[in-house]
């Protein structure tokens, strides 16, 4: 009796099951159990990826979460994913619509990770998991032995745990970087992807943040959880975003432009509110502030005056080949021009009798040096340096 029913059992393995969900038949290793009936293995492919409590739920359970997985798949259409974050796995966000997934498919639809709202986010945290391994060397004999003082090889890898609320789990937890941040603890002390400290004083741990894979994923893990956790970021990540979004501060690092208060930094040349500071200098609506002097049109405004085609306008008069214009017209060959308007050569007007006004002429009382214009001093003397003043006035 004992040996049928022991048969009965060996032979029951190898019925035939049929899955209580979709109501197709089972393959001989096809079977996934649930509390209390079965389930193939393409609908168990149908669960979300977070969860793990199938062996404990209902065919019932399993049913919802199939339907909830449906609706998913409809809501990931509308999905827009504005913030990608990661490697291989990746923390995509749409940020309009204040919800994201985790997923390691560029497929959405295909893999349908599941839509977690961002008000359903509980905490967010890395779980940085730290393993050492001692470094051995051989001796003269071909026995390994201990280094003195001892190395180590450390490796670094970054797990992202995210608290949600979600009826079919609570947890999602991804590992962020492929493969491990290995640095290992030379004795040298280098700073190159090394952790020890410089100099003779041994240090008994590394420094990883001296290494740019470990930096990496270190910003990646700050990034998540000032996203989920709806945090201020941090200085480094949004000095990345102030330019045209994830990416760009490094794309601008290569290109040798930057970022500063708001305007930017190209070829070294300074871009604010539109215009450029080159070499200290603005160029403002296509002109140049030169030393606080504007050129406009390839013409030099100078002390309010306007530098054009090499000649000054200077109180709306032009200097032009040594002569001025004033009043429309040009004191040519030492012709002056009175104030009644006429034209004269002579020491008096010929129309009003007026003299003609002697010009003020300047010569550096210091060193004796004489501008080639005199009535139009500069403010310092070029040679020595002394400031022009009524002291050095040759009339």
């Amino acid at each position: 009796m004992a040996e049928t029913s022991e048969r009965e059992v060996y032979m029951g393995f190898f019925d035939k099951k049929y899955c209580d969900v979709c109501g197709e038949k089972i393959g001989l290793l096809g079977n996934r159990k649930l509390e209390d009936g079965n389930l193939c293995k393409d609908c168990a492919a149908k669960l979300s990826p977070f969860f793990s409590e199938r062996k404990s739920s209902t065919v019932e359970e399993i049913k919802k979460q199939l339907a909830y997985r449906e609706e998913n798949r409809k809501e990931l259409e509308r999905f827009q994913a504005t913030r990608i974050i990661g490697e291989r796995m990746k923390v995509m966000v749409d940020e309009a619509g204040k919800r994201f997934v985790v997923t390691s498919s560029s497929d959405l639809l295909k893999a349908n990770p599941d839509i977690i709202s961002l008000s359903d986010v509980i905490s967010c945290n890395l779980d940085l998991d730290v393993e050492d391994t001692e470094l051995m060397q051989k001796d003269s004999q071909g026995k390994e032995v201990s280094y003195n003082p001892p190395r180590f090889c450390y490796t670094y890898t970054f797990y992202i745990e995210i608290g949600v609320r979600n009826p079919w789990f609570t947890q999602i937890r991804f590992r962020l970087n492929p493969s491990a941040v290995e640095i290992v603890d030379e004795q040298t002390g280098g700073f190159g992807g090394v952790g020890r400290l410089a100099g003779s004083r041994r240090q008994s741990m590394v420094h990883p943040e001296y290494n740019a894979d470990y930096r990496k994923y270190q910003r990646m893990s700050d990034e998540i959880i000032a996203v989920l956790l709806n945090q201020p970021m941090p200085a480094d990540i949004l000095a990345d975003q102030m330019v045209d979004g994830p990416g760009m501060f490094n794309q601008i690092l290569r290109t040798g432009a930057g970022v500063l208060a708001g305007g930017m930094m190209q070829g070294g040349n300074r871009m604010q509110n539109g215009n450029m500071m080159q070499n200290g200098n603005m160029m403002q609506g296509g002109n140049m502030m030169q030393n606080g002097n504007m050129m406009q049109g390839g013409n030099m405004m100078q002390g309010g005056n306007m530098m054009q085609g090499g000649n000054m306008m200077q109180g709306g008069n032009m200097m032009q080949g040594g002569n001025m214009m004033q009043n429309g017209n040009m004191a040519q060959n030492g012709s002056w021009t009175c104030s009644c308007g006429m034209t004269n050569t002579g020491r008096f007007c010929q129309n009003c009798g007026a003299q003609k006004p002697e010009a003020i002429r300047y010569r550096c009382d210091k060193c004796g040096w004489e501008p080639a214009d005199p009535a139009h001093p500069p403010k310092f003397c070029p040679q020595c340096g002394d400031l022009f003043d009524g002291g050095d006035r040759t009339n």
